[in-house]
């Protein structure tokens, strides 16, 4: 009986070390696309009330925006270029959004690790609009 109680808690704890944290609910910037909803929102504000008002939010409208992208602004369509599935280093929307930035104050920089986050952070008085709303609603906040 012991043994049975000691193998089902052992069970559990794997079960809950295996469970991916996206199934642990909603939470801020979870939802449309997983963590980028927030990025998506900030960047497509107009363009969602203009073609994809009548579309429940979630992963409805950036199915909407991403069916009418030649109409769509050009920091619209970079924000649902540079999120989604299958983003490798180097591709998401930092590095897209804050391209000018990365250029001009991290240019030696290794995106990865939080490295370029963590640069750019540096700089965050020096930052355009569109790359501070990428770093607000991205990613960890990583720290040195």
């Amino acid at each position: 009986m012991r043994k049975n109680a000691m193998a089902v808690g052992a069970t559990a704890i794997l079960i809950a070390l295996a469970t991916p944290a996206s199934a642990q609910g909603m939470g801020p910037g979870r939802g449309m696309g997983g963590m980028w909803q927030g990025l998506i929102v900030k960047l497509c504000a107009k363009d969602i009330e203009t073609h994809c008002e009548d579309t429940d939010q979630g992963p409805g409208q950036r199915t909407c925006l991403q069916g009418k992208l030649k109409d769509l602004s050009e920091n619209c369509r970079l924000a649902l270029e540079s999120t989604g599935p299958d983003r490798g280093r180097g591709t998401g929307p930092i590095a897209t959004l804050c391209m000018n930035e990365i250029g001009k104050f991290c240019p030696e920089v290794e995106h990865a690790f939080g490295q370029l986050r963590n640069c750019l952070n540096a700089h965050s008085g020096e930052l355009g609009e569109i790359c501070t709303i990428a770093i607000e609603n991205t990613g960890p906040r990583w720290r040195n």
